[in-house]
């Protein structure tokens, strides 16, 4: 997705600048109308409840030792980290251009990618130090939420 803003970036910018004011006003008015409709402020709302950690849950399933649940508190202070980087990436209104948009969407790309980066290593050493059961345990707890979803 990143590769794919990097490569449409340009070509939109040319094209939006080629418009006249008249053009761009109609197409900024009807990514508006579009936006109003599917009643969607930012799309940052999805995201954001994909990624609420039940720490609590895991906790209270795994019972980890001294060692392990100091590798879940490095866990749940990336995932705060990541959902606080996620929501101050979240525009409170949506850009009123293709190009600003597009830049918006960049950015929040670039912040959901960076805490994919922060995470994924932290929760690989947490799950890592949990012994067969724990991990049946913990496993459990993801098909409990999907099911739910």
């Amino acid at each position: 997705m990143v590769q794919a803003v990097t490569v449409v970036g340009p070509p939109l910018d040319r094209f939006y600048a080629s418009l006249t004011d008249e053009q761009k006003a109609r197409l900024n008015d009807a990514n508006e109308l579009r936006e109003r409709n599917r009643g969607s402020k930012s799309g940052c709302n999805a995201s954001a409840n994909a990624a609420q950690w039940p720490a609590d849950q895991i906790e209270k399933a795994v019972r980890p030792s001294p060692e392990q649940e100091s590798k879940l508190n490095a866990l749940k202070r990336a995932m705060h980290t990541a959902l606080d980087d996620l929501a101050d990436a979240c525009p409170s209104s949506l850009p009123a251009t293709p190009p600003a948009r597009l830049k918006a969407i960049s950015r929040r790309l670039g912040i959901m990618l960076k805490a994919v980066e922060n995470v994924r290593p932290v929760l690989d050493d947490f799950y890592t130090s949990l012994s067969d059961e724990q991990k049946a345990e913990f496993n459990a707890i993801r098909r409990q939420r999907s099911a739910r979803q």
